[in-house]
């Protein structure tokens, strides 16, 4: 999982959530799994504060778009996610280095950080 994970992330309030991919803890009503259920968020914050995740793109299913900020210690990019997102690379290292994710009230969808295959 060192280069890269997907997670399904479920909001099940009513009202807009944000997610940390994998630094502090989750708002009560949210849940971030791995795909095959065999890891939870606070799993995958340990091997992010081991390993760390590594990318060059993000990818959902989320037809509405979502609303992320890929943070870089001080470096914020915001961007409105809405099938990919390709940048040169994207960190996930359990502080300073993750993407924050606003998810809409009610929802469930997956959220990819993976490396892209050059031909």
């Amino acid at each position: 999982m060192e280069r890269g994970f997907i997670v399904d992330i479920t909001n099940s309030t009513s009202q807009a959530e944000e997610v940390k991919l994998f630094v502090g803890s989750l708002a009560q009503g949210v849940l971030v799994n791995s795909m095959d259920k065999a890891y939870n968020f606070d799993a995958l914050q340990n091997m992010a504060q081991q390993n760390g995740f590594i990318g060059d793109s993000i990818t959902t299913g989320f037809e509405g778009g979502l609303q992320i900020e890929i943070v870089n210690n001080d470096k914020i990019d915001k961007i409105t996610l809405k099938g990919r997102y390709e940048s040169s690379e994207i960190k996930v290292n359990g502080t300073d280095q993750f993407v924050l994710v606003t998810c809409p009230p009610n929802s469930n969808f997956y959220i990819r950080l993976g490396m892209l295959i050059s031909e």
